[in-house]
């Protein structure tokens, strides 16, 4: 003879399988907003350093002052969210200066873009310089971190 479930058996199941249900799809929906958010911030704080260190080494580059340069690129790379920064020439052909984090995280000087380019979001921003008496400036460089 087979026993059937009593009502308040099925009852609870069912309201455990909807809260379980909707614990789950608020949990998805409050994981995806917090990744968003957090992507967000990353590609603000990568905007606003690569804006920083590029009104930075306007003058040092104009200047052709290579240690000035460098001293500020290593000084932006001291926040651990910053894998790599490079400053191109103004053709963009070449690297004239750069800084990434090899293997242990620690700082070092590099001509090569890294090669792992699809895990980090990247911002590129011209070097402008105008010299005093002129209105207009002219790109120096371009920075991309």
């Amino acid at each position: 003879m087979k026993k059937s479930l009593s009502i308040t058996m099925r009852f609870s199941i069912a309201m455990t399988a909807v809260v379980v249900a909707l614990l789950t799809l608020f949990g998805m929906w409050q994981y995806m907003t917090g990744v968003s958010r957090l992507q967000g911030e990353l590609r603000r704080q990568a905007s606003t350093t690569a804006e920083r260190a590029g009104s930075a080494v306007q003058i040092p580059l104009w200047e052709m002052f290579d240690s000035a340069v460098l001293a500020i690129l290593n000084t932006e790379m001291k926040d651990d969210n910053i894998v790599g920064l490079f400053v191109w020439n103004a053709d963009h052909k070449a690297i004239a200066y750069g800084y990434i984090r090899d293997a242990a995280g620690q700082t070092v000087e590099s001509k090569t873009v890294l090669a792992d380019t699809n895990r980090i979001e990247q911002v590129e921003v011209p070097i402008l310089y105008a010299e005093s008496g002129k209105t207009e400036a002219q790109t120096i460089g371009h920075k991309q971190i």
